[in-house]
């Protein structure tokens, strides 16, 4: 969440060349959206680009660092920085073969560099989305993210013709040396080392899976046995496992509205398979306890705003002991476990929400805030928002858009807090109700269907 919004809408349009989406301010062209052939969307991946060499230094000559048995000079740039209100400062950094030296170990006679893809040419964040501006189908999509080198994102894209893509997009270095993954710094003085980057389709990629769908939830997407790994992130996350349970349900023939549905899904996907069960079969002495423990049996697992179950249910996971999901534990001891945490579920809704249970609700816990980044008087007010981190509905995506490829003016999206940066504008905040509410705004894009809908016009001429 950001204020001003982290995302802002535009559509650029010229003789040959319409896209339309999302950027952020000061990045040229479009982020997230479509070009009228092909439309395209993203999800951070996680992507190690950046690695720490040990160099060693010459005891002799502390300005020299061992390469293939040879001593070399390091780089040397002497700076001056001026101080407001006395001497300027003058700084000296040294640079390895690898890359920037960040700290010099004197006692042991090693300096730490590193080498980053932010030090690459063309490393400016999302400048490889100018080439997606003008593809015209999936397959071109995946070739033009050769340029597409920062943020590390999962670009997932749909054309026309029918066909959907996706890369673990980023500049990825291709190292060399046994058993090197990035994960720890290594000796700088040859053994290890980068060797250009990855291709689009040497990095984890999809066209046309047989299962007809492609979807993305920050989770470790590298197919298993992928080798080098290109990130480290652990195991599958619940949104992921959300989105498979959807995918396997959903009708063949979807809508824009379907997708409305999808992208608000609420539903804890682990609850009625892990969870549930702990709340079945037996009673408790305690009758607040009790109460908790219906209000959690009979729920639906929707983190919705107003749902006291949601708020137990989420106080409930954070203190409940995990062996109440291992295997060979006793049924009895499970439910022990799970009475005792929501107990401590109970007394920290007390605390935090007060005695009255008709006020507890999920939405005084998932508060959203809009401090203004520099200025208090400009601060938006908070919003309770219904979803989770842990649902599809996450209340961390700040723009979210559905390509309607049979009619480009059914096409919607979503956006927060509002269009314009300028306190007073009636379009500061005007996007957080529907946000909040989970409405979106037309992304109106043939000429005809927005120049109805046109209210206001700015002109810039030459010369005037």
């Amino acid at each position: 969440m950001a204020n001003p919004s982290l995302r802002y809408i535009v559509h650029l349009s010229a003789p040959g060349y319409s896209v339309i989406g999302a950027t952020e301010p000061a990045i040229p062209g479009v982020a997230i959206g479509h070009n009228g052939n092909v439309g395209w969307g993203l999800t951070i991946v996680g992507t190690d680009q950046a690695d720490v060499f040990m160099e060693q230094l010459n005891p002799d000559d502390p300005n020299q660092a061992l390469w293939q048995g040879e001593w070399y000079t390091l780089e040397t740039v002497v700076d001056t920085i001026p101080v407001l209100g006395q001497e300027p400062e003058i700084v000296t950094y040294q640079f390895s073969r690898n890359g920037p030296i960040f700290h010099v170990d004197e006692e042991n006679d090693v300096a730490y560099a590193i080498r980053a893809t932010s030090s690459e040419p063309g490393g400016g964040g999302y400048l490889g989305a100018l080439r997606l501006a003008e593809v015209d189908d999936c397959n071109e999509f995946v070739d033009a993210l050769e340029y597409y080198h920062a943020p590390d994102e999962n670009m997932i894209c749909g054309d026309v013709e029918g066909n959907i893509a996706w890369v673990a997009a980023a500049l990825t270095p291709r190292r060399t040396g046994e058993d090197w993954y990035g994960r720890l710094p290594v000796p700088g003085t040859g053994e290890y080392a980068w060797d250009g980057f990855l291709m689009p389709r040497e990095l984890p990629y999809e066209i046309n899976p047989e299962r007809g769908w492609i979807a993305t939830a920050n989770h470790d997407v590298q197919p298993e046995g992928y080798r080098p790994p290109i990130m480290f992130k652990g195991s599958t996350s619940s949104r992921w496992s959300r989105l498979q349970q959807m995918f396997a349900d959903l009708k063949a023939d979807l809508t824009a509205d379907d997708f409305e549905d999808m992208q608000h899904d609420m539903v804890f996907p682990w609850f009625a398979d892990d969870d549930l069960p702990l709340f079945t079969g037996w009673t408790s002495q305690d009758t607040e306890v009790e109460w908790a423990r219906t209000q959690l049996s009979g729920w639906d697992g929707k983190y919705h705003r107003i749902s006291p179950a949601a708020a137990l249910h989420y106080h409930w996971r954070d203190v409940i002991d995990e062996r109440a999901w291992e295997p060979g534990v006793s049924l009895g001891e499970r439910r022990q476990l799970s009475e005792d945490a929501l107990e401590q579920a109970v007394a920290t809704m007390k605390d935090t929400q007060g005695e009255d249970r008709r006020q507890w609700r999920w939405g005084r816990i998932n508060e959203v805030e809009f401090p203004h980044t520099f200025v208090a008087a400009y601060d938006i007010p908070s919003a309770e928002r219904s979803g989770d981190a842990g649902t599809v509905f996450d209340v961390g995506a700040t723009y979210r858009e559905i390509i309607d490829f049979s009619n480009f003016d059914n096409s919607r999206g979503t956006s927060t807090p509002g269009q314009s940066m300028q306190p007073g504008s009636p379009f500061y905040d005007n996007l957080l109700p529907l946000w909040v509410d989970q409405e979106y705004f037309p992304l109106l894009y043939t000429r005809p269907a927005v120049e109805a809908e046109t209210a206001y016009r700015l002109e810039l001429r030459p010369g005037e």
